[in-house]
Parts: C-alpha cells; sequence; structure tokens
C-alpha cells in the first residue's frame, strides 16, 4: 500500500495513550480554521476536524466515519503548533501547546471542534494571526484509521476516476492529535 504502514490487526485490543496499533494506516488531513468572537477575554476557534467526502490526500470519509472524529477529539483534546515528527502516542510538550478543545459537534456530515487558545508565549501569536488573515491558519488531523484500497464502481466507468482516489477509511481508530 505504497509507503503506508500496515501490520497484524490485535483483535480485541482497544488502544490507549503508548500504544500504537501496528495494523492501521496512519492518515493526516488538513482542516478549516476560523475565529469565532472573543468572549469574556477567551479566546476561540472554530476547526472543521473532517468532512464527508474525498480528501485532498486521497481517502474518503463517509458520513459515519467523518463524525465520528468529533467523539475522538474528546479523547485528545489538546491541539499543538506541528505534529510530533516522531509520531509519538506518548505524549507532548506543554511547549508546543496552542489550544484545547472545549467542544465538539457533528453536522451534515463533518466534525467540528470550538478549541480556547491557551496563554503560552511561543504560540500565542498564532490567534492573532488567524484574525488577521481568515483562511491562511490551518489544521491537520493524525490520525489511526483502518482504510482498504478503493475500487471503482463498474457502473461509473474510467472516466470519472481520479489518481489521488486510493484509499477508503472505514474508521478512525485512534486520534493522535490535531495540530495548527
Amino acid at each position: 500500500m505504497n509507503n503506508q504502514t500496515l501490520a497484524v490487526k490485535n483483535e480485541g485490543i482497544s488502544p490507549s495513550l503508548g500504544m500504537i496499533p501496528q495494523d492501521y494506516v496512519e492518515i493526516k488531513e488538513n482542516l478549516a480554521v476560523r475565529v469565532l468572537e472573543e468572549e469574556a477575554g477567551k479566546k476561540r476557534l472554530s476547526v472543521k476536524l473532517i468532512n464527508e467526502g474525498w480528501s485532498k490526500n486521497g481517502y474518503y470519509y463517509s458520513k459515519e466515519v467523518a463524525e465520528s472524529i468529533a467523539d475522538h477529539i474528546k479523547e485528545r483534546p489538546q491541539m499543538y503548533m506541528d505534529h510530533d515528527t516522531f509520531g509519538s502516542m506518548m505524549g507532548r510538550s506543554f511547549k508546543d501547546l496552542v489550544a484545547v478543545a472545549v467542544d465538539s459537534y457533528k453536522d451534515k456530515g463533518a466534525a467540528f471542534a470550538v478549541v480556547e487558545m491557551v496563554d503560552n508565549p511561543s504560540t500565542g501569536w498564532l490567534y492573532d494571526l488567524a484574525k488577521q488573515f481568515p483562511g491562511q491558519v490551518g489544521a491537520s488531523i493524525d490520525a489511526r484509521a483502518k482504510v482498504k484500497e478503493y475500487e471503482q464502481d463498474p457502473e461509473e466507468g474510467e472516466a470519472k476516476t481520479d489518481e489521488r482516489q486510493k484509499y477508503v477509511v472505514e474508521e478512525i481508530v485512534f486520534l493522535n492529535s490535531v495540530d495548527f
């Protein structure tokens, strides 16, 4: 599967912090971020976690799979600056902490989170940047997922095939993080 990490499935084992499920593919997707109105000094952003349909990375998310991310973010609410370069699920440094998800919801095949910025001198500029330049700050999902290769429906014909359409995400198994 083109440089994807796959191994034998650990039946009945639920992934926990520090345990990397060995038979699932690591996926990373870009997300939309927008500033919400400030209230009582709280700086909040709305983050679209994932959307139903084909991603730019060649993964297809059904409505159920896309919306499931709203539940996963409750288990891993911290948002950091950049993804962990080692792919570790052992935890991250507070110096890179940018925000914490305080709410999540599902809407029409998409999952969203409302995140509150933390008072971190190293990352405080990010909120101001998102406010000054709407649409220029993004976030990215880093997760483990069960996927299968995309199989073209013979009824659709070859003309509708997009070379980026490669995999169907059957299940999000573990959310490593959602990061800026």
